[in-house]
Protein backbone atom coordinates (compact mmCIF):
# COMPACT_ATOMS: atom_id res chain seq x y z
CA UNK A 1 0.00 0.00 0.00
CA UNK A 2 2.78 2.42 0.93
CA UNK A 3 4.72 1.74 -2.26
CA UNK A 4 1.61 2.09 -4.44
CA UNK A 5 0.67 5.36 -2.78
CA UNK A 6 4.18 6.74 -3.27
CA UNK A 7 4.18 5.76 -6.93
CA UNK A 8 0.74 7.28 -7.52
CA UNK A 9 1.64 10.54 -5.75
CA UNK A 10 4.88 10.82 -7.72
CA UNK A 11 3.12 10.11 -10.99
CA UNK A 12 0.40 12.69 -10.30
CA UNK A 13 2.86 15.40 -9.25
CA UNK A 14 5.82 14.81 -11.57
CA UNK A 15 4.30 13.24 -14.68
CA UNK A 16 0.92 14.99 -14.78
CA UNK A 17 1.73 18.15 -12.81
CA UNK A 18 -1.35 17.89 -10.60
CA UNK A 19 -1.20 20.55 -7.89
CA UNK A 20 2.06 22.00 -9.23
CA UNK A 21 2.64 25.72 -9.87
CA UNK A 22 2.27 25.63 -13.65
CA UNK A 23 4.87 28.37 -14.09
CA UNK A 24 7.53 26.78 -11.84
CA UNK A 25 9.69 25.57 -14.70
CA UNK A 26 9.14 28.45 -17.12
CA UNK A 27 12.28 30.31 -18.05
CA UNK A 28 12.87 33.58 -19.80
CA UNK A 29 16.08 35.13 -21.11
CA UNK A 30 18.15 37.63 -19.16
CA UNK A 31 18.49 39.69 -22.36
CA UNK A 32 15.72 41.94 -23.65
CA UNK A 33 13.42 39.95 -25.95
CA UNK A 34 11.08 41.59 -28.46
CA UNK A 35 7.49 40.35 -28.12
CA UNK A 36 5.35 42.81 -30.08
CA UNK A 37 4.42 46.31 -31.14
CA UNK A 38 4.03 49.10 -28.57
CA UNK A 39 1.04 50.34 -30.60
CA UNK A 40 -0.89 47.23 -29.48
CA UNK A 41 -0.84 48.41 -25.85
CA UNK A 42 -1.41 52.12 -26.33
CA UNK A 43 -4.46 52.58 -24.09
CA UNK A 44 -4.88 52.01 -20.34
CA UNK A 45 -6.20 48.49 -19.72
CA UNK A 46 -5.00 47.19 -23.08
CA UNK A 47 -3.07 43.93 -23.24
CA UNK A 48 -0.55 42.22 -25.48
CA UNK A 49 0.20 38.50 -25.60
CA UNK A 50 3.74 37.73 -26.64
CA UNK A 51 6.21 34.89 -26.69
CA UNK A 52 9.64 35.11 -25.06
CA UNK A 53 11.36 31.85 -25.87
CA UNK A 54 9.06 29.09 -24.61
CA UNK A 55 7.21 31.36 -22.19
CA UNK A 56 3.95 33.16 -23.01
CA UNK A 57 3.97 36.67 -21.57
CA UNK A 58 1.02 38.97 -20.94
CA UNK A 59 1.76 42.71 -21.05
CA UNK A 60 -0.77 45.08 -19.47
CA UNK A 61 -0.85 48.88 -19.83
CA UNK A 62 -1.89 50.69 -16.66
CA UNK A 63 -1.86 54.45 -16.01
CA UNK A 64 1.58 54.11 -14.32
CA UNK A 65 3.13 52.17 -17.19
CA UNK A 66 3.62 48.68 -18.60
CA UNK A 67 3.64 45.43 -16.59
CA UNK A 68 4.45 41.91 -17.73
CA UNK A 69 3.37 38.59 -16.18
CA UNK A 70 3.52 34.95 -17.17
CA UNK A 71 0.37 34.23 -19.18
CA UNK A 72 -0.28 30.80 -17.60
CA UNK A 73 -2.10 31.00 -14.25
CA UNK A 74 -0.13 29.44 -11.39
CA UNK A 75 -3.27 27.67 -10.20
CA UNK A 76 -4.11 25.43 -13.17
CA UNK A 77 -2.47 27.04 -16.18
CA UNK A 78 -5.42 29.11 -17.40
CA UNK A 79 -4.67 31.60 -20.19
CA UNK A 80 -4.67 34.97 -18.44
CA UNK A 81 -4.87 36.84 -21.76
CA UNK A 82 -8.44 35.50 -22.08
CA UNK A 83 -9.37 36.97 -18.68
CA UNK A 84 -10.39 40.48 -17.66
CA UNK A 85 -8.18 43.33 -16.50
CA UNK A 86 -9.93 45.29 -13.75
CA UNK A 87 -8.81 47.48 -10.85
CA UNK A 88 -5.11 46.79 -11.50
CA UNK A 89 -5.61 43.02 -11.56
CA UNK A 90 -5.85 40.36 -14.23
CA UNK A 91 -8.52 37.73 -13.52
CA UNK A 92 -8.05 34.15 -14.72
CA UNK A 93 -10.97 33.05 -16.92
CA UNK A 94 -10.91 29.44 -15.63
CA UNK A 95 -11.28 29.72 -11.85
CA UNK A 96 -11.34 33.46 -11.10
CA UNK A 97 -7.95 33.91 -9.43
CA UNK A 98 -6.95 37.59 -9.50
CA UNK A 99 -3.34 38.76 -9.70
CA UNK A 100 -1.97 42.27 -9.18
CA UNK A 101 -0.38 43.26 -12.50
CA UNK A 102 2.37 45.29 -10.76
CA UNK A 103 3.95 42.45 -8.77
CA UNK A 104 1.98 39.28 -9.58
CA UNK A 105 0.63 39.00 -6.01
CA UNK A 106 -2.49 36.87 -5.48
CA UNK A 107 -5.37 39.23 -4.71
CA UNK A 108 -7.99 36.46 -4.60
CA UNK A 109 -7.78 32.69 -5.03
CA UNK A 110 -8.04 29.81 -5.53
CA UNK A 111 -4.43 30.41 -6.64
CA UNK A 112 -1.93 30.33 -3.78
CA UNK A 113 1.25 31.20 -5.73
CA UNK A 114 1.96 34.63 -7.24
CA UNK A 115 2.35 35.09 -10.98
CA UNK A 116 5.94 35.43 -12.16
CA UNK A 117 6.60 38.96 -13.39
CA UNK A 118 9.11 40.26 -15.88
CA UNK A 119 10.83 43.55 -16.58
CA UNK A 120 9.20 45.29 -19.51
CA UNK A 121 10.06 48.30 -21.63
CA UNK A 122 8.98 50.06 -24.77
CA UNK A 123 11.97 50.51 -27.05
CA UNK A 124 11.95 51.91 -30.58
CA UNK A 125 8.20 51.20 -30.97
CA UNK A 126 8.51 47.61 -29.73
CA UNK A 127 7.68 45.91 -26.42
CA UNK A 128 10.55 43.99 -24.87
CA UNK A 129 10.72 41.80 -21.75
CA UNK A 130 13.43 40.06 -19.76
CA UNK A 131 13.74 38.03 -16.60
CA UNK A 132 13.39 40.12 -13.46
CA UNK A 133 16.51 40.40 -11.30
CA UNK A 134 14.83 38.89 -8.27
CA UNK A 135 13.15 35.51 -8.69
CA UNK A 136 11.17 33.88 -5.90
CA UNK A 137 11.64 30.54 -4.14
CA UNK A 138 13.15 27.82 -6.28
CA UNK A 139 13.20 30.16 -9.26
CA UNK A 140 16.38 31.82 -7.95
CA UNK A 141 19.41 31.27 -10.12
CA UNK A 142 22.88 31.02 -8.62
CA UNK A 143 25.75 32.89 -10.19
Amino acid sequence: MLGGSGWLGGHLAYALGVGVDTTAFSTIAEDWTDIGSAADVAGVGSTLLGQAGHTSVLVVREAEGLYALADRCTHRGGPLHEGKVEDGCVVCPWHGSAFDVRDGAVVSGPATRPQPTFEVRSYDGRIQVRRADEQSGLRKHSA
